[in-house]
Order: C-alpha cells, then sequence, then structure tokens
C-alpha cells in the first residue's frame, strides 16, 4: 500500500494513507513510508474502537493484504459507502465483484494497486457506482440477518446428517449467539 501510495504522488496525485489498527509493524511501516518520500501522508491512528469516522474520511478503501478469508473490514467500508480496491485473494472475490461492487488488483503487485487506486481517484462516476453497488452487496448478501440464515441452514444440515429433524428457528439462533 505504501508503495502504491508513492507510486500515486510521483503521478502528481494528493493522497494520503490512513493505516487503522495495533499491530507490531507500526514502527517499520512508519520507517518505510519517510523512506519513500510520504511520512507526512501516512497516518498510523492505532485501534479505533468506532471506525466510523474514519471510513467517513476515506474517497477509497484499498484492501492489499496477502491472506485473508472475507475480512469484516470489507463490508464496513461497503455499507460506509466507500469504493473498494482489494486483492484477489480467498474470499474476497466472493464480494467485491469486478467492476461491480469494487476493483481487484493482483496481491504483491504494488504497481496493480496503484493503477486500481488511480482508476478510482480520477472516475468519480466509477467511485460513486462501486459505492452504491458495494452498499447494496452488503444489504442484501451480508446483513446480521443474512449471516444468521446461513448459520442456521448449516445447524439444520448437520442435525439432519445427524438421523434428527428439528430444526431451529432463526430466532431462537439469534438469542443464542
Amino acid at each position: 500500500m505504501l508503495r502504491a501510495a508513492a507510486e500515486l504522488r510521483v503521478q502528481g496525485l494528493d493522497v494520503s494513507v490512513v493505516i487503522a489498527g495495533e499491530g507490531e509493524e507500526a514502527t517499520a511501516l512508519q520507517a518505510l513510508a519517510v523512506e519513500l518520500g510520504i511520512g507526512d501522508r501516512v497516518h498510523l491512528p492505532g485501534y479505533c474502537s468506532d471506525p466510523r469516522g474514519v471510513f467517513e474520511a476515506m474517497d477509497i478503501f484499498a484492501l492489499s493484504s496477502h491472506r485473508e478469508g472475507l475480512p469484516n473490514v470489507l463490508l464496513e467500508a461497503a455499507a460506509m459507502e466507500v469504493p473498494i480496491v482489494a486483492t484477489r485473494i480467498a474470499g474476497v472475490p466472493r464480494f467485491v465483484v469486478e467492476e461491480e461492487t469494487g476493483l481487484l488488483v493482483e496481491p504483491g503487485s504494488g504497481p496493480s494497486l496503484a493503477a486500481g487506486l488511480t482508476r478510482l481517484l480520477r472516475d468519480e462516476t466509477l467511485r460513486q457506482r462501486l459505492a452504491g453497488a458495494g452498499r447494496l452487496r452488503v444489504a442484501t448478501h451480508y446483513s446480521f440477518a443474512k449471516r444468521i440464515q446461513k448459520i442456521a441452514s448449516i445447524y439444520d444440515e448437520l442435525l439432519t446428517q445427524n438421523g434428527a429433524t428439528r430444526h431451529l428457528p432463526a430466532g431462537r439462533l439469534a438469542h443464542a449467539i
């Protein structure tokens, strides 16, 4: 992400990077930002108990991970109508549908990430379209109620496999969680 941000600055784009959360890499990330000449453009606020303000300040959310399942942070960004550029790994393409709910880039490729970010930064119509579609996808496929329905169906299937025929009502399961 930092290398992509440095490339965007070279292109003349006015970007800042916020990396929220805790981790042992904070010092190394800040040192790399200074080395790349973007130290004043990289902010590491640490743990955020309520990240809504961070999402509200974003023009674009970038997930540059090498390994992930389907991280909640993608759903949170989309729910806040922030357009997404994410690496094409594991469960991410289940949510980020290329050109529909976000842009997918190759993992480990700073140039690929920079190209995706540049495209969104320069195309406000695309940003707005992806943001709206991402929000709609969260609401229709990944809401709390939908996730509980999926969990309830897994329990139903397991109960059926074990010879039981009783189905748990979704409401009871929701109270049990």
